[in-house]
């Protein structure tokens, strides 16, 4: 009699782990395992005796390490929502070999053209995770492929990663800041959606928290080493002044040379703009100048980040000088939807890039030795409030700054800030030098 062939089991695989669910005894009572004995699930097995205890996907240290479960209920919702992800990953690696499917490398590029076609490339996500990809995974996991990275790879990789930060016009490799672990992380998980839409991120929880760090500072601090410390993360006005006359300079010999390269030479009166203002870089590219109130001496800024964003702010008075500077580019009589700042002439009507402002600004103030570290168009913002902070009160000055919540609760939807009701003092606490401190002509070419 010929011998029944065994019928292969073609469930899902999550159902399929299902049934390999049960319990064993511990110290704790009892635990939930899968068994994997057998010659099937040799390609997941972590240890010689097969069973694997289920352990919470969102502690740290998983698989290995984590809480258990004596709920049957939970144990089987990890199966279903990461160990079945994880275990097919596995089987799938075992059985194809490392070098299977899709490189890190090519994943980062699909998943980059895919985002910039659903977002643009000017959006925010889209140059934050194209600067991840550049700086950090492609150099890191480039040539591997997607479906061998491991967690503890991963994990030892983000408490490793290192980036180069401005100190004094240099450049030195430090740790990285937890922002940056964590959108290393967010990318790499939606880089892992994008590649893998039906399959769950199998890592669990990595933590990008640096334990260690309150350690270290007090350390340094006992021993003297306080300078990252106490460094500067706003402008002095001198260093204003500087950055200021270097645009200048800047913007004649390499924008406005003898009017033949077709970029708008205004750096200038961007860094004033970005001073007087408080406004963040992306809300200064929505600026047009049906928001600029000369009579009123008033700005609405249209507001990109929060509820409470879109806001009025005072026409400070040392920056009029220079919004009649921009206001001359336009040739004296710009349409109220041009845009303030444009990067081509002729353009008024296209949308200003902040990645192109932002690379100038930076280029220029590294130029002039005065770049800090993670700090190219934000640093004028946090100039701005602390300039203001001892003239204002609080809750007017968050309100200015487009903060969601200045004051809390209803008081918000009462208190008055459009222009009849900002004190005249408000126009007076920020003082930036003048056009003629710094060296610029009287008046630019008409564009």
């Amino acid at each position: 009699m010929a011998e029944r062939k065994k019928k292969r089991d073609t469930s899902p695989f999550a159902e399929r782990l299902l049934k390999r669910l049960k319990t064993r005894p511990s110290a704790q009572g009892a635990v939930f395992v899968l068994d994997l004995r057998g010659r099937e699930w040799s390609g997941a097995q972590l240890g010689k005796s097969g069973f694997l205890t289920l352990r919470n996907p969102a502690d740290e240290g998983w698989p290995a390490k984590g809480a258990t479960t004596l709920d049957q209920a939970v144990a089987e919702q990890w199966v279903r929502d990461h160990y079945a992800a994880w275990m097919e990953r596995k089987l799938q690696i075992a059985e194809d070999g490392p070098d299977s499917g899709l490189t890190v490398a090519e994943a980062c590029d699909a998943y980059l053209e895919h985002l910039t076609k659903l977002l643009g490339p000017d959006h925010n996500t889209v140059s934050v995770r194209r600067s991840v990809v550049r700086v950090h995974l492609k150099p890191a996991f480039g040539d591997l492929p997607l479906a061998a990275l491991t967690r503890k790879r991963l994990r030892e990789f983000l408490e490793g990663l290192q980036v180069r930060k401005w100190e004094h016009g240099t450049v030195r490799e430090t740790p990285a800041m937890r922002r940056t672990k964590e959108n290393v992380r967010s990318t790499l998980q939606a880089l892992w959606h994008h590649a893998y839409p039906d399959t769950a991120w199998p890592f669990g929880t990595i933590s990008v928290a640096d334990r260690g760090a309150s350690r270290r500072r007090r350390e340094a601090a006992e021993t003297g080493e306080i300078s990252a410390m106490i460094a500067s993360k706003t402008y002095t006005y001198e260093e204003i002044a500087t950055l200021l006359s270097a645009a200048v300079e800047y913007d004649r010999a390499v924008l406005g040379r003898v009017n033949l390269l077709p970029w708008v030479p205004n750096t200038a009166e961007t860094i004033a703009l970005l001073l007087g203002t408080a406004a963040r870089i992306d809300e200064l590219m929505l600026l047009r100048w049906k928001h600029v109130f000369f009579d009123q001496e008033a700005i609405f800024i249209p507001g990109t980040k929060s509820a409470g964003a879109a806001r009025w702010i005072p026409m400070q008075r040392s920056l009029r000088p220079w919004l009649e500077r921009l206001h001359a580019m336009h040739g004296g009589n710009p349409h109220p939807d041009d845009y303030v700042l444009h990067l081509r002439r002729g353009t008024p009507l296209s949308r200003p890039s902040r990645k192109s402002y932002g690379a100038r600004l930076g280029r220029l103030e590294t130029m002039a030795g005065l770049k800090r570290h993670r700090k190219t168009t934000h640093i004028f913002r946090a100039t701005h409030l602390s300039w203001a902070a001892p003239h204002l009160p609080e809750g007017v000055l968050k309100a200015y700054a487009g903060h969601s919540r200045p004051r809390g609760g209803a008081t918000d939807a009462y208190v008055e800030t459009r222009p009849p009701f900002m004190p005249a003092a408000h126009r007076e606490v920020i003082r930036i030098p003048s056009p003629e401190e710094v060296g610029a002509s009287e008046q630019h070419d008409q564009i």
